[in-house]
């Protein structure tokens, strides 16, 4: 194979395994996905709401989730919202965090509080964020 092509197969191969890793974390992140499974959910499902000072919803914002064991990146939609399934640490959303960003805005609180004890408690998210 001549070094032109090899690159170029190299280039498509990374950008097809990239739309994969993509697709896989919008379904594991509660976004457009793998259908079937959707309700079949382990552990905490985190809702969020990212607002501004006002109580205004912020959409497109960027959501980072840092768990024991890596990380997930997300959008808020146009109204704010996000969701987030199948963490698979050890369940517990102390080992869960949030940051949430969008330009022009700076962080002002993020929190989390769970409905109950019970393993599979909703989790809400918020997270405030204040134009600069």
């Amino acid at each position: 194979m001549r070094s032109s092509t090899r690159r170029a197969w190299l280039r498509g191969s990374s950008a097809a395994a990239l739309a994969v890793i993509f697709a896989a974390a919008t379904a594991w992140a509660g976004g457009e996905g793998f259908g079937e499974d959707e309700d079949d959910h382990t552990g905490h499902v985190y809702v969020g709401n990212v607002r501004d000072g006002k109580g205004e919803p912020v959409a497109n914002a960027r959501i980072t989730v840092k768990m024991k064991v890596g990380f997930l990146m997300l959008r808020a939609d146009d109204d704010g919202h996000f969701v987030v399934r199948n963490i698979r640490d050890d369940g517990s959303p102390d080992n869960v965090s949030f940051e949430c960003a969008k330009d022009g805005y700076r962080l002002d609180t993020s929190s989390k509080h769970a409905a109950s004890d019970a393993p599979t408690a909703p989790v809400e998210v918020i997270c405030v964020l204040t134009k600069q």
